[in-house]
């Protein structure tokens, strides 16, 4: 090929439609908002670890929606999602992964109960210490999240007689009522 060819097709490579430009120009937005408000430094360089905006619980992503996108590009070693935090972090078994969900899921979208959520992915260095392992759940076990309604939960709470074991005020200690939540949490 001659070079004037050469060059007019590296050109070609290098521009970029008006939606890429648009989904990079909110990738790069996202990246300054991470560090501004959250202090999550973001990188250019390909890692194994990712950070999702907009991928987090405080936006009304549950684990398993965000790990059934994630799936589609690799296999996750790690997913942290920080309570009521808008962000998520990722880490793949390879940097080729983690490329793939970056280039794959940006731009995506999830439907949560509330909303509809774009996600914005950015490499970082480390996810820090927290990390949890995405863990198989046994055969036929199924986590069922909000399966109590918060009316139901109220008379499931009023149906307990705190008086049993009361602070002598007819209702029931901190600690009952901690022991309750939590129950209703991990049952």
């Amino acid at each position: 090929a001659t070079m004037d060819a050469r060059r007019e097709e590296n050109v070609n490579v290098q521009k970029m439609s008006k939606e890429e430009k648009k989904r990079l120009k909110k990738q790069i937005k996202a990246s300054h908002t991470l560090l501004k408000h959250e202090g999550i430094h973001t990188v250019s360089m390909p890692t194994k670890s990712l950070v999702v905006a907009n991928g987090g619980l405080g936006n009304g992503v549950r684990r398993e929606q965000l790990l059934e996108a994630l799936r589609q590009c690799g296999s996750p070693e790690a997913l942290l999602t920080p309570p009521d935090k808008p962000y998520a972090f990722v880490t793949f078994q390879s940097t080729e992964e983690a490329r793939l969900a970056l280039v794959a899921l940006s731009g995506s979208q999830i439907h949560t109960e509330e909303q509809v959520v774009t996600l914005y992915l950015n490499f970082v260095e480390r996810v820090g210490s927290e990390v949890q392992t995405p863990q198989e759940l046994p055969p036929g076990l199924t986590i069922l999240e909000e399966f109590v309604s918060p009316d139901d939960e109220l008379r499931l709470l009023e149906a307990i007689d705190w008086s049993s074991q009361s602070d002598g005020d007819g209702k029931g200690s901190k600690a009952q009522e901690s022991e309750a939540l939590w129950v209703r949490v991990s049952v």
